[in-house]
Formats: C-alpha cells, structure tokens, sequence
C-alpha cells in the first residue's frame, strides 16, 4: 500500500452523494455490476449443482492433478459453496475494497477454520485479492497518506520475526500455517485501514459486522434449542454417530459432561470462541440502537427512484429470506420423525420466500414514496433493537464468564476513557474551575449509563438459569439425557476452570522462560507444552492467554511487537478518540467509541481464551483495527467544529510528533516503494505457499474443497486396504480350504463399490464379483439385474477372493508411489509421511506371498523411512518419535532378514532411546514411561541371548522402577481426573 499518508473524505452530504453518478463510495453502475455478477453467479451454479455439472468439474480436476476418479468425494455443494464464496469476495472488490471486507466478515464465520486449517486459504486468497485491487486504486492517488503505518509496521515485524526465527521451529507445517494467517491478517489491517479514510466506507465495513453478528448470534440460539436435544437423541438410539464424529463406540465421563451442558456452540464450534466474536460487536449493536432513536437527525421525507427503491427491497428481501431460511431450517429439521410433509426442504424454501416477500414489497414501497434513507433510518430503528436482544442472548446462553467479564470491563472503560472526556479535555473552556460547576444533567446521564451498562452486565452475568435449571449439579456419569444439564450459579461459581487456566499459564511462562529468545515457533504451543507440564498442569491445546502464547511461541521479541500491535490499537485509538471528540466521544463519536470498546472487550477475553489462535477471530479483529486505528483519527462524523482550532490542533500535532516523526522516515518514494514492495513480496509468497498445501491436502482427502484437513478419505481408504489384506484373505483361504473339503463356499464378504474403486480403479478386475443395488426408499440390497453395469451405489460381494486380493495389491503399490509423488509438493507436512508410512506398513505385515517377496523388502524399507521422515518433520512430538521407536521394534524383534543380529541389537537400542526420549518430553504422561519400559524388558532379553546377564539385569531392574513409577503417575493423573 502507499505508505505517504491518507486523504480523508470525512465530511460527505447527507444524502451519501460524492459527486455526481456516485452513489456510496462509487458509481452506481460499479454496484449494479457486482450485484448482477453475483446473481448471476449465484444462478449459474444452481442450475449446474442441480444439473449435476460439477461432478464432471470435479472430476476433470481430478484427472487434471492425478487423483483417482474414485477418491472423489460424493458431494457437489463444497465445490459450489467455494466458488460462490470466492466470486462473491472479489466481485465485491471490484466494486470497491471496503465492499470486499464486508463480504469477507460476512462469509467469515461460518466456516470453522480452527478445526479445518485448510479452508483459512480461501479466506488469505480473498484477503490478498482486496489488497491487490486496492494496490491498483492507489496508483491514482501516489501522494495521499497512508495513517496506520506504525501499527502496520508492529504487526508486520511480529510476521518477519515469526519468519526469521523459522529455522528454530518445533514443527515447520504449523508455524507454516500461522504466517499464512497473520499475513492475511495483515493484509486486511492494512486494507481496512487504507479504505477507511472514507467514513462511508467504515460504516460499510461495521455494517457487514453487525450483519454478521446477529445472524451468528440467531444461529447460536436456534443450535442451541433445537440441534443439541436433537444431537443428544441420535447419541443415545444410534452409536454410529458416536464413531463418525468422536471416534468412540463408548461415552466416556468426559463426553458426557460435553454434550450434557447446555451451552450455546455458533458455527465456530466452541461457546467461548462464540462469546468472543459477539463481544466485538454487541457495542455497535448498542451504538446503532442507540443512535437510530435519536429524534434530531431522522432523514425527510423524499421520494427515490425505482432502481434505488428496487435495491432497498431487494437487500431486505434478501437478509429477511436468509433469516426465516435459517429458521424454518431449524425448526423443521431438528425434530423427532416422522417429520411433517410441509417440513421438506422445498418447503422450508416456499415459507422463507412467503416471510421474505412482504418484507421486500414494504421496503421498497417505503422507500419509493419516503426515500431510501428514511427506509433504511426506520428499518435500522426496528433492526438493532432485535439485533442486540438477540447477541445479548446468545451471549448469555454461551456461560462464557470470561466473555460476560470482558464486555462488562470494557463498557466501564470506555466509560471512563470517553464519558469523563468532555470535562478533562474541555477543561477550563467548559466550566469555571473556581466555582467547580457540575456537567450538566444530560452530560452527567451519559457518563453513568457505561458504568450502569457495566453493572448490569456484570448482575446478568451471575444471574440464574431458568427455574429448576439453576441448581444442577455436575454429571460425573457416562450417562447423557435428552434434556441435557442447565447451567446454573453452581457452575458458575465454580473456580475449577480458572485454576486449570491458571495451570497453563505457568507452564507457558516456563516454556517462554527456556526458549526466550526464538520461542518454539508460531502454532507450536500444543508441541511443547507436554514438554514443560508439570503433574498438575491440565492438558490443553491453547496456553487461554493469547499474549503469554505470542511470547512463548515467539520469544521475547515477537511476544513484545505482538502485544506492543495491539497495546497500541486500544491505547492509542483511545488516546486519539479523546483528541477528536469535541469533548463527548460518546454522543458525537458513538459508532467509533463503540468499536473501541469492542475490540477493548475482544483484547481483555484474549487474557484468558484462544482469541488470537482462532483464524475466525484473528481476520475479523485485524479488519476492525484497521478501521478503528484511522476512524479514531478522522474528525467529527458529526460535522461539529473543533474547540480552540488554533491552538488545539497545534497541541495535539506536537502530542502524536512521535509516531509521526517515525512516519515521516518512511514518507519519501523509496521507503513508499520499499514498503509496498516488501508488503507485495510477503503476499505472494503467502499465496504460494498456501496453495502447495492446500494442493496436497486436496489430493490427500478426495478433492474435497471444505473441510480439507478432515483425515476421515484418508482413514477410511486405509481401512479398506486393511479389509482387502486381511479378512478378503482369510475368506480365501476360507474358501480353499472349504472347497478341498467338499463343502460349499462361505458367505463372500461384502464392501461398497465406490470403496474397491479407491484402491483398485480398474473396473475389469472386478466384475466377475456380485453386485447389489440399492432398494429405493429402503436401507436395502438387492442383486444386480443380469448384464446391467455397477454403479457407484452398489455393494459388491467378494465372490472373486484371489482376484481381488492380487488387484488391491498392484492397486495399493500404485497408490504409495502416487501418495510419495503428492507428499513431495509440501514435503513438511508429518501427517502426510506418518500416513504413508501406514500403508507401507499395512502391506509389509499383511502380505507374505512369495510372488511378493522382492517388493515386501522394499515396504520393509519404505516403512522405516517414512516413520523416520514423520519423526524428523516433527521431532519434539513424542507420538510421532514413539512410531518410529516402535516401527524399529517391530523389525529388530519379529524380522529375522532384517540385518543380522548385531544390526537387530542396535536398532532395538536406538529405539529405546526414543523411548527414553519420549518420556523426557511428556514427563508427565504415564503411557510414555510404560513404553520405555517395555523397550527396557525387550532389550534385557536380547542382551541375555548375547551373553551380557550383567547389562540385562540392571536393565530389568530399571524397567521394573519405571514401570512402578508410571503406575504411580497413572494413578495420580487418574485422581485428578485427567487420563494417562
């Protein structure tokens, strides 16, 4: 971006009009233009998705990046739901960057980027885009001023820090990620920064925000009435759901406890990570509410014309459909069968379209007879007040007690930074410091209402469930009931949940303590906190203190730029707010001293949650300090003139010399283009990056475009191969053995066609099997009709069990070497060599055929290679070092043809070395101690067989102190309730 300054066009006519033709921040033909592309867009891929036309997109993609055609996963809408996303964000840019940040923090939480790291690059190519048009915008414009260079600088040098310490990384893959994140992250700050000298363009990006927040917070409560009691039922009448989702056929204490509480989950997933994103918005909430039922600045009454009056109709249409859309869907599916005929999708759609049509018909019937902006003014009075009941709500179903606690700390603050205001900056000017004269009664009422707020916040947030809710008591059975556990002062009350925070946050300042200078490297946290657990210490994924996890991933110059960021986003727009509020930032400032007091509330709940490690979270607060930053600094949105403009103006240029002297130095053309050039290069570099990862995941997990990191493609082809290897074996062995015998052959076992496709694709090897088809409206097989071709859907019975046997083997070998040839595109990624490293290992132990044997040497040694690059991609993990250890074990103990015995000794002892190096780094995890006493008996019994009786006794006898003490821990962890 241009780094010499900013050019403000603040004060802009009422009716929104810059000039003639332009209509909000552009031409009106630049909105009609994004307006038409998206619809028409929108259009395009429904008829296509209906049509069935992106299956044949998907799978010319496939062919195109050498994926089988049969690891594609059945599901069009991922593919369309990306597109549409993607062009909705750039058509949005297009029109203005502003418009492409709302489009952004429109889409943004809905995908759940913590889970899915993966879908967070579509997120930083869309971030990138708005960045690169707004680049090209500013060529017109090579002398205006760019005002959030010093915090651009911070967060930017917190990045290069995170990059320059890269070689000192944990774990190259995950500190990889985060830089993909944060430079998207600063990307967008820089954008939103840039754009938001326009005070149209500001209330664009605030408004996207408030859109969003509301319908997250309506989907947060209808998740939480509806989908929850619906999730507990299919939990307690089907296991399935269990294994699909958990992984478990049993429901543990632990899980219980989970889906027992009732508390509000967004689309985020996690309650507190919920509570955060609504932090950041429930005071613009308040702020519009507020601010739309003042009765001095209600617009005319003036007739517009139809395109203009068309568009309000069609806006309100749209967001009116989309909530009764939301709705109706929860309402009519969520629900106990037999479902109601008129609660059928196609139905759900006619009665969101019967909502959503009145309400599109009155506004613009409004706005053609009274104007556009007293429409919008009216809608907007009726809007906030529904929208902050219902944030206020979802707020509350949350039990977020640190979200509760942030907000209501941040409303005092801001009531003391901006309430006292008036008569600290006003001063003299005001009242007559001899006589000490009070404010005046009205001034006095605003300054108490944020400490009224404050407390009212603070007694909502101790307050009681619904009655008979309020009192009940912590489930320590594996049993879950439908109606699920209230939340109650009980649970509240409860200090449990601050002790074990308090327990990271000491072993998080024990891992800053011992890696200072470098830290462990962005999105490592996780890695190394085993390393530093003490017994005691919860086990945790996020140190739930987003600044002490800067510091330990980091070290000590990184934690101080990232904090310094964001110490100087709250301070300093505080600071600068003070500077340009005429003496009452709350009354004149409202939408800009509630944008502080949000991100104060996001800065604070960071104190003791994942904010900063949440992508959701991360890109939306970037966005809104970049448009705090500059709106903090823009004058009076109010158009009111400032107090003693002389001097005053004068006082605080000389208060902000210091960061403008720091400006200054970078205002002249090379320091202009060397910033934009470095802003540029790191961009590009990102983009690079994240598209070799997601290029591997993509091909890794069936080309499923959501969701790309779910594992379960992969898992499951890998247990198909297992099926292959072992049970269609042992079936025809079965059937040999049967047919000697005379008897007749055993039942053929059976596997879903699209899965033998995934191993095998080609189709000849597998017709002489049986083929059923699936029994429409039934969840049946019947068999095939004769001479009529599988599909897909069909079941095939191994009938064939030679055949297939030796076909999945030829399958499976083209399957590594292709899984080698895509590893090789990000080759950092350890899950990716662990997984390849399975399949070696499947074939190497299942299959013993002396037509094989050349190639079993080869998975022999592929085996251990792989293992061994997992461990080195990782190598301060103790699980992947403890699969490498028992990889060795495995061959020095069961492969006689593995080495000769010398050779099977040292393998055996390089392996209970990473064992021993297994317990160091999660001392306090008892089944790493089990493990290395395991590898001490196996190593004393081969010492014995060499004839060293003396080394194999002390080695018994340590592994029988190990094993006790593990026994001991065990059963410590055991009483505090943790496992392992």
């Amino acid at each position: 971006m241009d780094t010499t300054g900013v050019s403000r066009t603040d004060q802009v006519p009422a009716d929104g009009m810059h000039g003639s033709g332009t209509v909000f921040l552009v031409p009106r033909r630049a909105w009609v233009f994004m307006g038409s592309a998206v619809a028409v867009l929108s259009l395009m891929l429904a008829v296509t998705v209906g049509a069935g036309g992106l299956a044949a997109v998907r799978l010319a993609a496939a062919r195109l990046l050498g994926v089988n055609p049969a690891w594609l996963v059945d599901d069009s809408y991922d593919l369309a739901l990306v597109t549409w996303g993607v062009g909705f964000v750039a058509f949005s840019a297009l029109a203005h960057p502003a418009a492409g940040i709302a489009a952004l923090l429109l889409l943004r939480p809905w995908i759940d980027g913590y889970t899915f790291p993966s879908d967070n690059y579509y997120f930083a190519f869309g971030a990138h885009f708005i960045g690169l048009v707004r680049l090209l915008q500013r060529r017109r414009e090579p002398g205006a001023r760019f005002d959030g260079l010093l915090p651009a600088l911070l967060l930017g040098g917190f990045i290069l820090w995170g990059l320059a310490t890269l070689p000192a990384t944990w774990q190259v893959h995950a500190t990889a990620r985060q830089l993909i994140i944060w430079q998207a992250a600063l990307v967008l700050f820089v954008t939103a920064a840039d754009v938001s000298a326009d005070r149209n363009a500001r209330m664009l990006i605030l408004g996207a925000l408030a859109t969003a927040i509301f319908f997250e917070a309506l989907f947060s409560i209808l998740h939480f009435k509806y989908l929850l009691p619906y999730l507990r039922v299919l939990i307690l009448e089907n296991k399935a759901v269990l294994r699909q989702f958990f992984g478990t056929d049993q429901i543990t204490p632990e899980l219980a406890r989970r889906f027992n509480y009732n508390r509000a989950f967004g689309s985020m997933l996690f309650p507190n990570a919920l509570s955060a994103y609504l932090i950041l918005g429930l005071p613009l909430l308040g702020a519009g509410t507020w601010r739309f039922w003042r009765k001095d600045d209600r617009p005319e009454r003036k007739a517009s014309p139809f395109p203009v009056a068309a568009a309000v109709g069609v806006a309100a249409g749209v967001a009116a459909f989309a909530a009764a859309m939301m709705v109706s869907h929860f309402v009519s599916t969520y629900r106990r069968p037999p479902v109601p005929w008129y609660c059928a999708t196609h139905w759900q759609i006619i009665w969101a379209f019967l909502a959503a049509a009145p309400v599109a018909g009155g506004m613009f019937s409004y706005a053609r007879i009274c104007g556009a902006g007293r429409a919008l003014y009216d809608a907007a009075r009726g809007v906030f007040p529904a929208a902050l009941l219902t944030g206020l709500a979802a707020l509350y179903y949350t039990f977020s007690r640190g979200g509760w606690l942030g907000l209501a700390l941040a409303v005092a603050l801001s009531g003391i930074a901006f309430g006292l205001s008036g008569p600290l900056k006003a001063g003299k000017s005001a009242m007559d410091t001899r006589s000490r004269k009070r404010p005046a009664k009205g001034k006095r009422a605003r300054m108490a209402l944020p400490f009224l707020l404050a407390a009212g916040l603070l007694a909502f947030a101790g307050a009681e469930r619904a009655a008979g809710q309020g009192g009940s008591e912590t489930s320590s059975s594996a049993q879950v009931t439908e109606e699920g556990l209230g939340v109650g002062i009980r649970e509240l009350s409860d200090p449990s949940s601050f002790r074990l925070r308090f327990t990271y946050w000491r072993v998080g300042m024990s891992m800053f303590a011992n890696n200072a200078l470098s830290g462990v490297g962005m999105g490592n946290f996780m890695e190394a906190y085993s390393h530093y657990q003490y017994l005691g210490a919860g086990d945790v994924r996020e140190a739930h203190n987003g600044y002490l996890q800067a510091f330990c991933e980091t070290g000590l110059i990184g934690g101080a730029l990232f904090c310094g960021f964001w110490g100087l986003i709250v301070l300093g727009s505080a600071w600068r707010l003070r500077q340009t509020g005429n003496g009452d930032v709350l009354r004149r400032r409202p939408w800009d001293a509630a944008l502080w007091t949000g991100l104060c509330a996001f800065c604070l709940h960071a104190g003791v949650d994942i904010n900063f490690s949440h992508p959701t979270l991360v890109m939306t607060a970037a966005s809104l300090a970049g448009v705090l930053w500059v709106g903090s600094g823009a004058r009076d949105c109010d158009g009111q003139e400032e107090k003693n403009a002389g001097g005053g103006k004068k006082k605080n240029r000389n208060r902000a010399a210091w960061w403008l002297r720091v400006e200054s130095g970078l205002r002249g053309p090379v320091g202009r283009w060397a910033l934009i050039g470095a802003l540029v290069v790191s961009s590009l570099a990102s983009a690079w990056t994240a598209t070799r990862v997601l290029g591997m995941e993509l091909r890794f997990n069936g080309m499923k475009w959501l969701n790309v990191a779910d594992n379960k493609t992969r898992e499951k082809i890998l247990q198909v191969g297992g099926f292959f290897l072992k049970d269609v074996l042992k079936h025809a062995m079965a059937c040999s053995e049967a047919r000697k015998a005379g008897r007749p052959d055993p039942p053929a076992p059976k596997v879903p066609f699209v899965d033998t496709l995934s191993l095998q694709p080609d189709i000849e090897v597998w017709l002489p099997c049986a083929f059923y088809e699936p029994v429409p409206g039934a969840n049946q097989y019947q068999p095939l009709p004769q001479g009529a071709f599988p599909t897909r859907q069909c079941m095939m019975g191994v009938t064939k069990p030679w055949r297939a046997y030796q076909g999945v083997l030829t399958g499976i070998s083209a399957l590594t070497a292709r899984l080698e040839q895509v590893d090789a595109i990000w080759p950092w990624n350890h899950e990716a060599a662990r997984y390849i490293a399975e399949w070696y290992g499947l074939l190497y132990n299942n299959v013993f055929a002396t037509e094989w044997a050349e190639e079993r040497s080869v998975w022999r040694d592929k085996w251990l290679e792989w293992s061994r690059r997992a461990m080195e991609r990782n190598p301060m993990n103790p699980e992947t070092v403890r699969y490498h250890a028992e990889v060795l074990s495995g061959l020095a103990l069961h492969d006689e043809t593995w080495r000769d015995a010398a050779g099977r000794l040292a393998a055996m002892e390089t392996c209970l070395e990473l064992h021993r190096k297994t317990a160091r780094y999660a001392p306090q995890n008892a089944r790493f101690q089990f493990n290395t006493a395991w590898a001490l008996e196996q190593l004393a019994k081969l010492y014995r067989q060499a004839g060293r009786e003396a080394e194999a006794g002390k080695m018994e006898q340590e592994a029988a102190q190990i094993r006790e003490n593990a026994r001991r821990l065990q059963q410590l962890r055991f009483s505090m309730g943790f496992s392992y």
